[in-house]
């Protein structure tokens, strides 16, 4: 049974998710205020997710020093910005995760910018995911076909005929185009076709500018996901756990909805299993349990078929046992 304090400290946790927890967006955008109301769809519901968002001109981010960016988790590149304007400014390698609705900008600062190769805006249409394993899909199903865009505007998509370039794509145009990308990631490590190499995770969902304001709820469920994965990315075990140590991190993105990344630390190799507990302490999920090799891990957990709420996550290695909380927040 849950009394007293405990019981006020569910209580806030549940009901102040978003003050505890609010991830700091650095929004690169213009100051033009008609594109700023084109923006609202998407600023909308940058605040409806809790993120708080710090707006920034291309050219003002283009000078920032190092410890600029430290302040922020992630970085949104808004499509209504100028592609020109965003060459050369810095962000290859982006120095914090980044998403973007830019394919354009994409290319020349994610992927290294190809001045041969255009993006192509097209008419909204069915999208079919690819890989619908991965993080990135929202949890649609590879094959599926879906709708993210209701009209009035266009799908952008990259070209992908950069052969040097590792991409994981997610998303394709069902009708025309249908060798391009609208959705897509790209990992920590990645060389770019300017031979440098990412420094963190980077995902793209195309949509021009024009049709933000017919984005339905699968085309934000593909935002969304592009947002958590590349902060999962972001979430090595804790600094300050020694090395050769055990060690449990607390999940990744947190709150999350529906993907977060639990990572640890083994001081050793040995039987080692990982699980989810409900706030009644019911077993939902057993992530793994299996022999592993001392050093760093990460899995990932989805509580897409979970109803919002606090979760424990335990690691039980040998002597080593902790245990962590989370929120699901659908």
């Amino acid at each position: 049974m849950i009394r007293g304090k405990w019981r006020l400290f569910l209580l806030v946790f549940l009901v102040l998710p978003g003050f505890i927890f609010a991830q700091e967006c650095l929004y690169v955008c213009t100051t033009n205020g008609f594109a700023a109301v084109i923006c609202d769809p998407v600023v909308n519901q940058f605040l409806d997710w809790g993120y708080n968002l710090t707006y920034v001109t291309p050219a003002d981010v283009g000078i920032f020093f190092p410890e600029e960016w430290d302040p922020y988790d992630f970085c949104f590149v808004d499509e209504v910005v100028g592609s020109a304007s965003l060459e050369g400014i810095g962000l290859e390698p982006v120095p914090i995760p980044l998403v973007t609705t830019e394919n354009y900008a994409a290319r020349a600062n994610i992927l290294g910018y190809c001045n041969n190769t255009q993006a192509v805006n097209i008419p909204a249409e069915p999208v079919e995911i690819e890989n619908g394993d991965h993080p990135l899909a929202a949890g649609f199903a590879t094959g599926s076909e879906v709708i993210i865009n209701t009209g009035g505007g266009a799908n952008e998509d990259l070209i992908p005929n950069l052969p040097e370039i590792d991409f994981i794509g997610i998303a394709k145009p069902t009708a025309q185009y249908t060798d391009l990308y609208v959705a897509y990631g790209v990992e920590t490590g990645a060389t770019t076709v300017n031979g440098v190499v990412t420094e963190n995770r980077a995902a793209i969902v195309g949509f021009h500018a024009n049709g933000y304001s017919a984005i339905n709820e699968n085309g934000f469920a593909l935002i969304k996901a592009a947002i958590d994965w590349v902060l999962a990315g972001a979430s090595p075990v804790e600094d300050n756990a020694a090395p050769g140590s055990f060690a449990l991190s607390q999940n990744f993105p947190n709150p999350f909805n529906p993907q977060t990344t639990i990572s640890f630390q083994l001081e050793k190799p040995g039987q080692t299993s990982l699980k989810v507990f409900d706030a009644a302490g019911k077993l939902v999920a057993t992530l793994l349990d299996k022999n592993l090799s001392e050093g760093h891990h990460s899995v990932e957990f989805n509580g897409q078929k979970l109803p919002s709420g606090i979760y424990f996550y335990q690691i039980q290695s040998g002597s080593f046992s902790e245990m962590q909380k989370m929120v699901l927040m659908k």
